[in-house]
């Protein structure tokens, strides 16, 4: 028989996916399978990178958001076949292109969006799938609805959890097999405890909590450590991954060990006593085969409170439902870890990947051919159908810039109100209003079309010191940007950065923030200030500790502006505040452009 190819399809949407890959890859590399891996976000460039910036933002910063986003599409099943849709028309050329040229006879999704076009390519027998095995390898403990295509061939499961959640999904046409977890082989060959103490520099008796939040670094790592610190009993650990912002946090907190992005996991892992998780991801599977009890706290929303609750389930973690519970089950498991490793080891199978080396000895299947859809038909659904994930990512977008993206982490004074304010461009050519603004701390919202109206008086607002932000491109298009696809953000910013000859990087939205806005200001560090827009008369009533107003009056003459910053003035006085420009806001240090 010749050698087996096999491609197998991720997506860094978190790093388990790639790494349970790799994983696939080791095992079938051994039985001399040629395996190429392909990531899936890379057969829509533009489209991927906005997906795993969304995707990021949201769970590193606006998790609440993600939640609402899990639930509707676990609650809405027609959002999966929405999803399909897209999948196929945004990815699916590079997709087939990729199985063209690699000509695999085994294609494995190991995450969500890959086998959902992959079971659609099979549906419509799309001769790219004919001939190939289709597999989905379900990496985690619970089953996302987005998870199962009912026309791939196999489903393979890395616990009975999950294999019984995916059978309950939907009428599968193939098996659905429990394997096991993938996993690294050099997790289950780790040094002695004190041998990797040494290397690491960790001390030979101290009880060690290894707290990993994946390889982005996701969740409330610092606050979870220092509450292990604070005891005296026990020294944690915070694996960072590529959180930089995150290992800063924990080096400076004190009694907690900071580390950042490390190719030593397995070392780290074979010092510590427990591990201590969120997500329920390859991090807890790697600590699993490394014979480490794993206490999940504090998990993330969405798919990682699902995971915890079905490992907990399953017997092969515990879940500490608050800081008493935590604290008591590092001391326990430090010291009985058999309760959880050996039922989490039973989960463990020799050789995981026989039932995919079981399939090169069976033809592939070839279901019924689905019933031909009027061209034109088929295009309005498709049209349609990309809308609709366009604006649910927006609605989720939208709700992510109320909460604001790239604010400072400093906490805010209690005696502080954030002002800005939308003038007339020509009024800023005033050096009066100029000096006002300037030294009542208002910022001033320029927009594209504002800027285009009079760019000399915006440069001379600017020269005179006036704090100016981007307001977008000025167009009051409102709820409309949820379905039209402007990057308000970046066109309000280069016509401003142009006239003031350097970035601005402080974006205050008059519309609804949409998916492009939050993705581009994302990528380029832009700060995102949620204020609220109320009318002159209504800044009386509105200012109060803390908060953000702007102020928007388009049609003041010179006279009015400076009657509003007289205004706000006596309001702050009114409630002993003091004002500052919403630019102050921003994170620090000054951003990149």
């Amino acid at each position: 028989m010749s050698q087996p190819r096999v491609l197998i399809v991720s997506a860094r949407l978190g790093g388990g996916h790639d790494g349970a890959a790799r994983a696939i890859a080791d095992h079938l590399g051994r039985h001399g399978a040629d395996v190429s891996i392909v990531d899936f976000l890379d057969a829509a460039p533009r489209l991927g990178t906005m997906l795993e910036t969304v995707f990021r933002v949201e769970v590193e910063r606006a998790p609440w958001a993600y939640r609402l986003e899990f639930e509707l599409w676990s609650h809405i099943p027609a959002l999966t076949k929405v999803a399909r849709a897209v999948f196929r028309r945004a990815f699916g050329a590079k997709v087939r292109e990729w199985l063209q040229t690699i000509d695999p006879d085994i294609v494995i999704a190991t995450h969500p969006f890959p086998a959902q076009l992959l079971g659609e390519f099979r549906r419509r027998r799309d001769p790219c799938v004919a001939d190939r095995h289709l597999v989905t390898f379900l990496t985690d403990f619970s089953v996302h609805p987005m998870w199962i295509h009912p026309d791939i061939d196999v489903h393979l499961a890395v616990a009975e959890t999950a294999a019984v959640q995916a059978k309950r999904r939907g009428h599968l046409r193939g098996p659905v097999v429990r394997v096991g977890p993938f996993v690294d082989e050099r997790f289950r060959m780790l040094p002695e405890r004190a041998s990797a103490r040494r290397h690491l520099g960790l001390p030979p008796d101290a009880r060690i909590a290894l707290i990993v939040g994946g390889s982005w670094g996701v969740g409330k790592l610092v606050e979870t450590a220092a509450a292990l610190a604070s005891t005296g009993d026990v020294l944690p650990v915070v694996l960072a991954g590529h959180n930089e912002e995150l290992r800063a946090r924990a080096a400076a907190a004190d009694g907690i060990v900071a580390v950042g992005w490390t190719n030593e996991v397995d070392l780290w892992l074979a010092a510590s006593d427990v591990v201590v998780q969120n997500a329920g991801g390859l991090s807890s599977l790697e600590a699993m085969a490394a014979r480490r009890p794993v206490i999940s706290y504090e998990p993330i929303v969405g798919h990682g409170a699902e995971n915890v609750a079905a490992m907990a389930e399953s017997g092969v973690t515990f879940w500490a439902r608050n800081v008493r519970e935590l604290r008591d089950a590092v001391v326990h498991y430090a010291s009985a870890p058999e309760e959880l490793t050996l039922p989490a080891l039973a989960q463990f199978q020799a050789t995981p990947e026989a039932p995919i080396l079981d399939l090169l000895t069976e033809a592939p299947p070839r279901p019924a051919l689905s019933p031909q859809r009027v061209v034109l038909r088929r295009g309005l659904v498709g049209v349609a159908s990309a809308a609709s994930v366009f604006v649910a990512v927006n609605v989720a977008s939208g709700l992510i810039g109320y909460e604001g993206l790239n604010l400072s982490a400093a906490a805010r004074p209690t005696h502080v109100a954030y002002l800005a304010a939308l003038l007339p461009t020509p009024d800023l050519a005033s050096p009066a209003l100029d000096a006002a603004l300037h030294n009542d701390h208002i910022a001033v919202v320029v927009t594209e079309r504002g800027v285009r109206r009079d760019p000399a008086a915006v440069a001379m607002a600017g020269a005179a010191g006036v704090a100016l932000v981007n307001g977008g491109a000025g167009s009051r298009i409102g709820d409309l940007s949820l379905i039209v696809p402007v990057n308000d953000l970046q066109l309000g910013r280069a016509a401003l950065s142009a006239v003031l000859g350097s970035p601005v990087n402080v974006y205050v939205p008059q519309n609804t923030i949409n998916a492009v806005d939050l993705a581009w200001a994302a990528l380029h560090h832009q700060s995102v200030i949620p204020a609220r827009i109320i009318p002159p008369r209504a800044l009386a009533s509105t200012i109060a500790p803390g908060s953000i107003v702007e102020v928007a009056d388009p049609t003041a003459s010179v006279a009015s502006a400076l009657a509003l910053a007289a205004s706000t003035r006596q309001a702050l006085a009114a409630r002993h505040l003091v004002g500052a420009p919403v630019s102050e806001l921003a994170r620090a240090p000054e951003l990149s452009a």
